[in-house]
């Protein structure tokens, strides 16, 4: 980050710069992605994103009656439904694996 500071200041330009520190938002201790405190609101997000996906994935299983009352299924029916809805969660996690390491990594 700063090679790419240094690149693109001017002649004395980058001492002005520090000198007068954050401005805008980054000034602010929630935007400044340097604070504790914006560390402290992107984890409290990212505990809601998680969160409501679990909330989805076991969304099925608390409305397995309903479920099995409209589609006119038996358990071992509803069992295997719920088995396939799964199933992509278990291979998805090895795509996402090699895009992480290999390609974004």
């Amino acid at each position: 980050m700063a090679e790419s500071d240094a690149l693109l200041a001017k002649d004395g330009d980058k001492e002005e710069e520090e000198d007068e520190g954050l401005k805008g938002c980054s000034s602010d201790m929630a935007c400044n992605p340097r604070a504790r405190l914006h560390r402290f609101i992107v984890l409290i997000f990212m505990c809601f994103l998680s969160f409501g996906s679990y909330f989805c994935y076991d969304n099925p299983a608390a409305l397995q009656q309903q479920i099995q009352d409209a589609m006119g299924i038996t358990t071992s029916k509803y069992v295997y439904l719920y088995a396939l809805y799964s199933w992509p969660n278990v291979v998805l996690c090895f795509f996402g694996g090699f895009l992480i390491d290999r390609v974004f990594g």
